[in-house]
Parts: structure tokens; sequence; C-alpha cells
């Protein structure tokens, strides 16, 4: 059974039709709250249809948590622009703020939905779904949600392992002795000879002909190079050369900030990947003497 909701409070007024188990109820405040009792199987989802301008990127944003962690079954958000996006997500025992970031083309409407893959029960929580147009504003500000990692709880919420990666690598923790705030996120090596441990962002908007700047801060447990990369592979289908710029920075025990500049080509058709306008971050310890990196101050933005 389906029921339909208007949300309130919202940037852009979502209509909310929820999929049973789904219910909304009402914070304190007033305010919409989408909340499931998970049996473990099924795909029970929130659906919504927004208007949209041509050529405009856009963010999907929602705060959300769960009664458990759980990295094997994603929690995923599917955006139908005239190309069909599908972002997966781990969910996280605390209120973490999540977003999933796509570009309108020649589209006027999307479809939206939200759902969780089979897997353990648990209950989950949603508040504060917005449909955000990215402003000249945002560009310039940071495009990376939490990129201070002071909102997360257990894993970071807008990052997911790597291909080839074994086993999810990154997770938030306590970090006294940062220059601001108190959580980082560290990576962990993989055990000897079970190759390298990575993680990628969500995709993040990127502009046709326009510089953009990746800095951040680390340090590692040993010296080592960390391979970072701002990555232009398709989050639908790759076609073509592949775009990135990637760069082996050198750690230490101490905290340093470091920076990439990408410069984005003007002309997409020898890279139609970027016919989508995103990229995504990554971060790489290959096998090393260092067991453990930190990370924390990610800032991804228009320069």
């Amino acid at each position: 059974m389906i029921f339909t909701f208007s949300g309130s409070s919202l940037a852009d007024e979502l209509k909310i039709t929820l999929q049973q188990p789904w219910q909304m109820l009402k914070d304190a405040g007033g305010a919409a709250e989408y909340a499931l009792k998970y049996p473990g199987a099924g795909w029970p989802s929130l659906y919504s249809t927004a208007p949209l301008k041509p050529d405009c990127h856009y963010m999907l944003k929602w705060r959300m948590k769960s009664s458990i962690a759980d990295v094997s079954s994603p929690f995923i958000a599917v955006i139908d622009a005239g190309v069909a996006y599908n972002f997966s997500y781990l969910l996280t025992p605390g209120w973490s703020q999540y977003a999933a970031y796509f570009y309108s083309g020649a589209a006027t409407a999307a479809k939206l939905r939200l759902y969780i893959s089979p897997g353990e029960a648990k209950e989950i929580q949603v508040r504060d779904l917005q449909l955000i147009p990215v402003t000249a504003e945002m560009l310039a500000g940071n495009l990376l949600p939490d990129g201070d990692f002071e909102s997360g709880s257990g894993f970071p919420a807008n990052w997911t392992k790597a291909y080839g990666t074994t086993e999810n690598p990154a997770a938030i923790i306590e970090s006294q002795n940062f220059l601001a705030g108190t959580r980082s996120m560290v990576l962990s090596a993989c055990e000897q000879n079970k190759g390298a441990a990575g993680i990628n962002s969500v995709y993040l908007p990127v502009i046709p002909g326009k510089r953009f700047e990746l800095t951040f801060w680390a340090k590692a447990d040993a010296d080592m190079s960390l391979a970072v990369n701002v990555d232009g592979w398709s989050p639908v289908k790759h076609t073509g050369k592949h775009f990135y710029k990637g760069e082996k920075v050198k750690l230490t025990p101490e905290w340093r900030q470091y920076s990439i500049v990408v410069d984005i080509p003007g002309s997409l058709s020898e890279y139609p990947d970027l016919n989508s306008r995103m990229m995504r971050l990554s971060f790489t310890i290959p096998q090393s003497k260092a067991k453990e990196v930190w990370i924390d101050g990610v800032i991804f933005r228009i320069k």
C-alpha cells in the first residue's frame, strides 16, 4: 500500500509517496520524519517527482540514521532526470548528512526513489529531505557534505569503498589533536597481500572549462605516499577516454594540508563521461608500513 504526503519547510517542497511499511511522523517542531521498521526483505521505498530547470546541478539531501551499522545492505538513491543515476550509501547508527548530486541536462522533471537493500532487520529514520538547486555560493563553498566529519557517526556517510577493496576501510573517530573539531576520518590499510585500501566520495558537481580545487589535511602513523584522485569516471556507463587528476602526496605523522587543482576540459567530446558534469574524490592507501591514515578538512570547490 502507498500513501502520499507533502513535506514542509523544504528548500524545494517535495511531495513524498510512502510505500509501506514506511510511516510519516512529526518531530517536536512539526517537521516531517519518515520511519521504517525494516524486516530485512523487500524494497519499500520513498518516492517523489520534482520539477527541474534545464542545464542545472541539483542536490538531493537528507539526514538519516539506522538502529545498526550496516555496510552490507546499502541505502539506495535512484534519480531519473533523463539519465538514471543509482547511488549507494552506508547506514550509520547516528544522524548523518547524506547527499546525491545530479545534472539536469535537458530534463524538466526528475523521478526520485529512496530505498533499502535486503539484509538485516533494522529501523531507519529519514529527516530534512530536500531538493536544492546548486548555487554559485555552494560551488565556491564546499561541495562535499560533512567534509570536516563532525556530524557523522561510525562510517563516513558520503564515502564508499573503492572497486577492488575487500572491506570498508573508513571510519569516523574521535581525534583530539586536529586543528579544529573533535572527529576525523581514518583509513585502515588492508592486511598484508590483500591489496590497497581505497574509498570514493559521492559524485560532486563540476563545470566544463572551469578550475576546481581539492584541499584536505592528512597524516599517517608512518611516512608513506597516499594516492589522491579527482576522478571523472561516469556514474552511469564509462565511454571514451578517462579524465582524472591524480597525485601521490607524502604523508608524515604530523598534520599537513594538501591541495590538488584540476582544470575541467571545456570540450567534452574526448571525455564523454563528463557529460554527467560530475566527478568524485578518492583516497587510496597502498601496501606500506603505514597502517592508518587520518584525513580531515576535506574541501572541493570551484577556484
